[in-house]
């Protein structure tokens, strides 16, 4: 019965250990992924403020861009508009003659 008792005790104490192995290589563990995590969480946030600052820049300067872009076909039918009256007159002018 002794040895019984010693081999359930031996088998207890080895249990114990390996939980507690267990419990220190889980621990170990969570803290490397909460620290991973918080790293890539942290790089993620600074490039995503980099790449609005960016995409911002971009958004203004297309903004002028088609403005400048509205402003030249509004001139270019200005001109475009004075140069068919100019050929109407001169059309009507050489027909009426006739």
């Amino acid at each position: 019965m002794a040895k019984k008792a010693n081999k359930q005790q031996d088998i207890n104490t080895r249990f114990d250990s390996f939980v507690a192995t267990t419990k220190e290589a889980t621990k170990a563990a969570n803290d490397f992924v909460l620290e991973s995590t918080d790293d890539a969480f942290k790089v993620a946030l600074k490039r995503t403020s980099d790449w609005q600052a960016v995409g911002e820049k971009a958004l203004q300067g297309g903004l002028k861009l088609a403005a400048n872009q509205q402003d030249l076909m509004f001139d270019t039918l200005d001109v475009f508009k004075t140069q068919i009256k100019k050929g109407q007159k001169r059309f009507s002018s050489l027909f009426s003659n006739n």
